[in-house]
């Protein structure tokens, strides 16, 4: 959560990650109005906006803005901005296969 900033009533499930600081050696940018923002920081977490909710074992990239009331299902990984009063689902198909084991 660090150098992060949470709105009123804003909800975080547990195991959520809201990372502050990018592999590479730059600032980090926020995407405004399709270009990238440099924030002039090189740490730099989260905004979260009133009331909004982020689901168990979700991480937020850094520079993350999620909009007031805004939904972000459990488990996935997010990048950018949301508006308010969005819902991001996870509608990532899953593959079951069989298993080949060797001498069975």
């Amino acid at each position: 959560m660090g150098d992060s900033i949470l709105g009123h009533k804003a909800h975080l499930g547990a195991g959520v990650i809201l990372s502050n600081f990018k592999l590479l050696p730059e600032n980090i940018t926020v995407d405004l109005d399709g270009a990238p923002f440099d924030t002039g920081l090189r740490k730099f977490g989260a905004l979260l906006g009133d009331c909004s909710e982020i689901g168990c074992n979700t991480v937020l990239s850094p520079g993350s803005i999620i909009g007031r009331a805004s939904v972000i299902y459990p488990s996935l990984a997010w990048r950018g901005i949301l508006p308010d009063n969005m819902i991001v689902k996870n509608r990532a198909a899953q593959e079951v296969v069989a298993r080949r084991v060797p001498g069975l």
